[in-house]
């Protein structure tokens, strides 16, 4: 094989592993927690699996692509919980790998998955707990660490556990390790050398980014309210789902954050703690804008974008892999009889899709079709938003 070969295998691998922890992200955003801070971190098991098969390099651009991937499919890229993704990311899988690193005999790694998969959940709860407190809710964020480092330390334990049982009894992870299976279905991909252009996938992308210093700039919260709204119905049109309980938890997420830093009038008291109008202005302002960049984030990724580049090219190869685990898991679990573990379901599905050639389209035309009416819904909402914000600056 030669070097360019072995570099497009690596490469695929890296983004065969980056969409395994974008579907265990997605997993772990459907499972409903109290507060949009607590990660059960799910993620972490593809990347702690990755260490003999990855090298360096590899892992950095999987690292990349778990944190970008998450914030493109759970709408998070334009928020502070991307932020927080990226600090816990950098801080708990980089400490992980140099554990792995140090601690290698032989072909074993000295410490077992349990004791990496606990130091990597501690040193990425601590790090965005720092992040928060610094970056946007001050100390008040130090209320929430108790029950972030808790639940960190017994699912970090589990996940570990997992890690260790798949690593030892998968049978697609041992020919993976041993070099004896690869997914190859985009690797021509990477042997192109064809240079990027752009095409009408792009421009959903660029509708999103414009319309953020209207979202941004808007001072008045009733108008935020609107600008949500619009967000909302841009994702619901391009195909996206409305979740009603993410957004209610982040909105009293960031409402709980800002009471604990009262500003203004006081509108109710209760022993010392203080209920004020300029806490609930603010922290009503921020979610707004938060739920308002969920949506547009959506309505950006709801095709396959087409970006330049290895990243580019990365990323559209993970959303394809993600894309078909998605589909493949759901059929796999209405037609399961029972008389499979879930491990034996887990390497049925990845060996499945890891050798499975890319499905012929045929479906070109109404994915054109899908993309300029998510273009048109983007210029509605972005004429909407400025109509917003040029109306508040009016009046």
């Amino acid at each position: 094989m030669s070097r360019d070969d072995e570099r497009g295998r690596d490469l695929e691998l890296t983004a065969f592993f980056a969409a395994i922890a974008l579907f265990c992200s997605t997993l772990e955003y459907l499972i409903p927690k109290p507060l949009p801070f607590i990660r059960l971190g799910l993620a972490n098991l593809p990347l702690m699996l990755s260490f003999p098969v990855l090298g360096w390099g590899e892992y950095l651009w999987l690292l990349t692509l778990k944190i970008i991937g998450q914030g493109l499919v759970n709408g998070t890229l334009f928020s502070f919980v991307f932020v927080l993704s990226l600090a816990g990311t950098i801080a708990s899988g980089l400490l992980m790998r140099l554990l792995w690193e140090a601690g290698i005999r032989g072909k074993r790694p000295f410490f077992s998955y349990i004791g990496i998969s606990v130091v990597g959940a501690l040193s990425s709860n601590c790090a965005q707990i720092l992040t928060a407190q610094t970056l946007f809710f001050g100390a008040g964020i130090w209320v929430i660490a108790a029950p972030m480092l808790a639940v960190g330390l017994v699912s970090s334990t589990f996940l570990g556990w997992m890690a260790n049982g798949y690593a030892a009894h998968s049978r697609w992870y041992a020919r993976i390790v041993e070099h004896q299976a690869s997914p190859a279905r985009f690797r021509a991909i990477f042997a192109t050398k064809r240079r990027w252009t752009a095409d009408e996938r792009i421009v959903p992308i660029v509708i999103g980014m414009a319309t953020l210093p209207a979202i941004f700039f808007q001072p008045s919260v009733p108008f935020l309210v609107a600008d949500a709204i619009v967000a909302i119905l841009l994702a619901v049109s391009s195909g996206r789902k409305f979740k009603v309980a993410p957004s209610l938890a982040l909105l009293c997420a960031m409402l709980l954050a800002h009471l604990f830093q009262p500003s203004g009038r006081i509108l109710l008291q209760i022993g010392r703690f203080a209920i004020t109008e300029g806490a609930l202005q603010e922290g009503l302002k921020k979610s707004m804008v938060l739920i308002a960049m969920v949506y547009v984030s959506q309505y950006m990724t709801s095709g396959r974008p087409n970006l330049p580049g290895v990243l580019g090219k990365l990323l559209s190869i993970q959303l394809a892999y993600f894309g078909e685990f998605s589909r493949h898991w759901k059929r796999q679990g209405a037609s399961d009889s029972g008389s499979h573990t879930v491990m034996e379901r887990i390497d049925a599905l990845l060996a499945r899709i890891g050798s499975e050639e890319e499905p012929e389209s045929d479906a070109k035309e109404t994915g054109s079709k899908s993309c300029r009416s998510a273009i048109i819904a983007g210029c509605c909402a972005l004429i909407a938003m400025y109509g917003l914000l040029i109306g508040k600056i009016l009046t």
